[in-house]
């Protein structure tokens, strides 16, 4: 039994053969030639926030990315134990970037016990990914409650009602909750914002901007805070006008 042909990019189709004998068998040409953002010539002088909005426009243009704002949030508990999920990025400017979540849940636990967090992006269609490292901290009720109410109704019933990351007895537990509280408000247009429920801006001091290219030779830059003097290296490394630290790595 084979699938069909289903494609991966603009140039690349993969087959897959339900016999295929393991996964290193898969093999996909990152052969998109979109990726002249970046090159030895030019990325010493960028800023990295202003690289990562032109990836983030081009990426929202492109309507083969369905959910360019899809992004991993990796965290650790206090023993160094770390977990990660995907995350809805949902503003993000020259100091940070924010996502929304309940302040009870795992991940906001973590945040509060250790704020340092990554963040991981990634356009397939383009063959480019993100990495993003810094310190997470709340942002203000104001924030908070103005992005609330921007989302749909159902979407804010469901935050309310929702004791994210608890153990829960069934999916009739939640419906439940969410049935009751649709009737309360069900002639207003909005609910109040949660008490549990906010936003984390992180600001980074790490950025790796990856492009897949030909033969697994990527591209590989970073803009860094955090370097030691003792560590910066001149015949590698320059500092641009923004206070960054810029450097290829090997891929």
């Amino acid at each position: 039994m084979r699938f069909n042909l289903i494609p991966v990019t603009r140039n690349c189709r993969v087959l897959l053969d339900c016999r295929m004998s393991s996964l290193k068998d898969i093999r996909v040409p990152y052969d998109y030639d979109g990726n002249s953002t970046l090159n030895d010539t030019n990325f010493r002088s960028l800023n990295p926030f202003e690289l990562f909005k032109q990836w983030m426009e081009e990426a929202v243009k492109e309507p083969n990315i369905k959910q360019p704002n899809k992004m991993v949030v990796a965290t650790c508990d206090q023993n160094g134990r770390p977990s990660s999920r995907y995350v809805l990025l949902k503003e993000y400017d020259t100091e940070g970037y924010v996502f929304y979540s309940c302040l009870n849940s795992k991940k906001s636990n973590e945040i509060k016990a250790n704020p340092f967090v990554a963040l991981n992006l990634y356009w397939e269609f383009f063959h480019r990914q993100v990495r993003i490292e810094g310190k997470a901290s709340e942002v203000t009720r104001d924030q908070t409650n103005e992005y609330f109410i921007s989302r749909p109704k159902g979407s804010q019933i469901s935050a309310a009602i929702s004791p994210q990351s608890d153990p829960i007895p069934d999916r009739k537990f939640l419906e439940d909750a969410y049935s009751k509280l649709e009737s309360e408000y069900e002639n207003k247009d909005a609910l109040p914002l949660p008490d549990d429920w906010s936003g984390f801006k992180v600001v980074p001091d790490y950025f790796e901007f990856w492009a897949g290219n030909t033969d697994r030779l990527h591209d590989r830059y970073v803009f860094d805070k955090r370097l030691s003097a003792d560590a910066f290296d001149e015949k590698t490394m320059t500092k641009n006008s923004d206070g960054w630290i810029v450097y290829r790595i090997a891929p």
